[in-house]
């Protein structure tokens, strides 16, 4: 009797978020029922809502809100407000997110000049190479620390069929946003867009992404320069995500395999061991894109295929990446990866 009111209630939840409601996790649908079950407009119910979200992705996060806060604004009556104090606080929180949102789509966007470097507010946001890779390489790698672990890592691309996965070596105390552009480029990612960790509801983000009107009133972010491996994942088993670009949502599980003491005069270094199959290609529509294009893939040598429209979006998307990108799902090569991480990382003058 209650499965069968709870899967009522979930096909009210699918018709009124539609494609939101389609992209949220299967096992997070219960957060969204409690959500829907939460009036905005009452104080008590609105910060049950911000504790709610905090557990989420910054993708469904942002989604969620708009959807609660936006609906509410189009509902209320100007004429009759009844909480003056809490339609401003929704109204507040809902400019927020929009910004932070767009903030995230200017980034990444391909329409803004490339040399164009503007400021928002108190924070700087940057397009450019030279402004990129400055914030890029401005970092302590590592944290002082008297008692340094040799630490292996494994990390693993979530919601995929094809299981994408590599295993690294690090210090204990090597700082997250090190850690961070670390598993990126050992993934193969290009580095291009926002990325954070995730340990329940505390986010690790590079100094450079974190808007600090965001961080105080909605989500508890923290500086991934701040902090090191050791101070989050303490005893092996432990896990923490990594999600990269906001827009596709990109999750990885990196898990503690092993803690082990140093040898009295071995190098303490980032170091690759190995890995299995490609990263999905970057801007390819997400978990779900990845897929279509795997499973085309899949069906043998890329040929197109006939179509009466005059533009076939569908196949110029698979022509994009099985013919002239060439992606192959399953080519990976651990050396080659190996020797650009140590390069990239061990190098002194870096």
């Amino acid at each position: 009797m209650i499965e069968g009111k709870k899967n009522k209630t979930l096909e009210i939840a699918k018709e009124q978020m539609g494609k939101i409601f389609e992209n949220f996790p299967s096992d997070k649908h219960d957060i969204l029922l409690d959500l829907l079950n939460l009036d905005p407009k009452n104080t008590d119910d609105l910060e049950q809502i911000l504790k709610q979200i905090r557990v989420l992705p910054i993708k469904q996060k942002i989604d969620i809100v708009r959807f609660l806060m936006f609906s509410v604004i189009g509902e209320t009556d100007k004429t009759n407000i009844t909480n003056p104090k809490v339609d401003e606080q929704i109204l507040a929180i809902a400019s927020k997110i929009g910004k932070f949102a767009d903030k995230i789509n200017d980034f990444q966007s391909d329409n803004i000049d490339d040399n164009e470097l503007y400021d928002d507010g108190d924070n700087e946001y940057f397009n450019g190479d030279e402004d990129w890779d400055n914030e890029q390489n401005n970092y302590d790698k590592y944290k002082e620390m008297l008692d340094v672990k040799k630490c292996t890592l494994r990390i693993t691309l979530k919601y995929t069929n094809i299981k994408v996965w590599r295993k690294i070596e690090v210090p204990s105390n090597i700082t997250l946003r090190c850690l961070g552009n670390v598993i990126i480029d050992a993934m193969g990612w290009e580095n291009s867009h926002f990325w954070q960790f995730r340990k329940r509801s505390v986010m690790y983000e590079p100094e450079y992404q974190i808007d600090e009107d965001m961080a105080m009133d909605l989500f508890d972010i923290r500086k991934a320069e701040d902090f090191c491996l050791s101070e989050i994942l303490t005893k092996k088993g432990n896990r923490v995500t990594l999600e990269y670009d906001f827009g596709e949502g990109w999750e990885h599980e990196v898990r503690l395999l092993s803690v082990k003491d140093y040898t009295e005069n071995e190098e303490r270094k980032i170091n690759f061991i190995s890995g299995e199959n490609a990263c999905p290609p970057e801007d390819c529509g997400g978990v779900m894109g990845y897929e279509a294009i795997c499973a085309r893939f899949l069906e043998g040598p890329y040929k197109r295929r006939k179509s009466k429209s005059t533009y076939d979006y569908e196949e110029d998307y698979f022509s994009f990446y099985l013919k002239d990108m060439r992606f192959n799902p399953f080519f990976f090569s651990a050396d080659e990866t190996a020797d650009y991480i140590n390069d990239i990382y061990n190098d002194d003058e870096n």
